[in-house]
């Protein structure tokens, strides 16, 4: 199993007036609270953090009945701008754009090799270790790229804003090519050599080697940077994880609303850990 996450509750980062935001949503139902998910195509582990936070709430909290919603990211973008959830949980990029209409977090995914949430998203660029013309990203000029999804994939987004950053918004690959969910397809096509150059989810990388799925040291992350805010390889900047949100304007919140939303933040740091999970004291940090 690989190394999983934890929600860092933002409440505290946020005047008590508005509590923050949280990322579950509640239906017409007395005592039902619904939590719309981006889960369908995502990592492994981002899956297992949302699945065992859930378990947890039921347990803590038992006089609300909590349920989720499995979505892919279109549906939940469509979802969320037709008929929005109280609560949903979705990747940083796309909460910034769903805060504009009024959205706002309440907490965020740290991954566990993280120093905080602020830290936990970046890309790897990879290819193949016999790949001695690749060694630097100013090598990826005119290189077939594979990436899992033009819109769903984060890394790639991440990826491409810093071979933007090289080679200007202009053209910079012959070629590129997406191998479809899970992301762990793009290693497979860059091993396979379908692709010159795949991107990655930092820290995938090292899961896969270490859960047998490929032979460790048969591919290599280009350019990888020197940083402690992120303990594995990474070849870009690094983001805030995933989000849990609340649609609604804080300033339209029932006291019946407010206080759910505290609750749930009351609970997310005893969420329990899952097997695998490195254990040190930066597992969790509150802010």
């Amino acid at each position: 199993m690989g190394a999983s996450r934890i929600f860092d509750p933002l409440i505290a980062r946020i005047p008590i007036l508005f509590s923050a935001a949280c990322i579950w949503s509640w239906t017409s139902c007395a005592h039902a609270v619904t939590l719309d998910a981006q889960v369908i195509g995502e990592d492994r582990s981002v899956i297992e953090t949302i699945a065992t936070t859930l378990d947890h709430l039921r347990e803590e909290i038992s006089d609300e009945f909590f349920e989720l919603n499995y979505l892919a990211k279109e549906d939940l973008l469509k979802k969320t701008k037709d008929n929005p959830a109280f609560f949903f949980i979705t990747d940083a990029a796309t909460f910034a754009a769903l805060s504009e209409a009024g959205a706002w977090a309440v907490a965020a995914m740290k991954h566990p090799l993280a120093i905080d949430s602020s830290h936990t998203s970046g890309a790897a660029f990879i290819t193949r270790k016999d790949r001695t013309d690749i060694n630097s990203l100013t090598d990826l000029q005119d290189k077939k790229i594979v990436g899992m999804s033009p819109t769903s994939s984060l890394s790639y987004l991440i990826g491409l804003r810093e071979l933007q950053r090289i080679f200007g918004p202009g053209h910079f690959s012959k070629e590129v090519s997406f191998s479809g969910a899970p992301i762990e397809k793009v290693v497979h096509e860059i091993l396979e050599g379908r692709g010159d150059v795949g991107i990655i989810d930092a820290c995938l990388l090292e899961r896969m080697e270490r859960d047998g799925n490929i032979t460790p040291d048969s591919l290599k992350v280009i350019s990888p940077r020197d940083s402690s805010d992120l303990r594995c390889r990474h070849s870009t900047g690094l983001y805030p994880g995933w989000v849990m949100a609340v649609s609604k304007p804080a300033s339209e919140l029932t006291e019946k609303e407010r206080n759910l939303i505290l609750k749930v933040s009351s609970v997310l740091p005893t969420v329990p850990k899952l097997q695998g999970l490195i254990r040190n004291s930066r597992d969790i940090v509150l802010y």
